[in-house]
């Protein structure tokens, strides 16, 4: 076991973890902060599309689990920089690959060692 995660949000589930959706959906109405989901290192902080995830942030927490935050409107961490567990990392929002009626929302998935698990087992509720 690898701890339990902080919900990265304060926010909604809208979509499940299944074989073509490799995370979850959270929504927050009108958008708001993501946090954090653990401490870590930020190894990822990238404007622009890549690959449907939009903004993105990844950050690496040791023993093989990373966390992804796709979609974000604005990003607030840089690569390298050192996150606390519950801090703001970017904006909600819906760059890259959104489908209209999701609208703003995070996608947030979890990798262990590489393979892409369910958040849900991992969050905190």
């Amino acid at each position: 076991s690898y701890g339990i995660l902080q919900k990265p949000c304060g926010c909604f589930y809208t979509q499940n973890f299944n074989g073509r959706h490799f995370g979850i959906d959270l929504q927050q109405r009108g958008g708001g902060p993501n946090f954090a989901a653990e401490a870590g290192t930020v190894i990822r902080a990238d404007y622009g599309w890549n690959g449907g995830y939009g903004n993105v942030i990844v950050i690496d927490h040791g023993n093989g689990l990373q966390t992804l935050y796709a979609h974000n409107k604005v990003l607030y961490v840089t690569v390298g920089e050192t996150v606390t567990r519950g801090q703001t990392i970017a904006w909600m929002g819906n760059t890259g690959l959104v489908h209209g009626p999701t609208g703003i929302h995070l996608h947030f998935e979890v990798h262990v060692n590489g393979v892409k698990r369910n958040p849900s087992i991992y969050i905190q509720d």
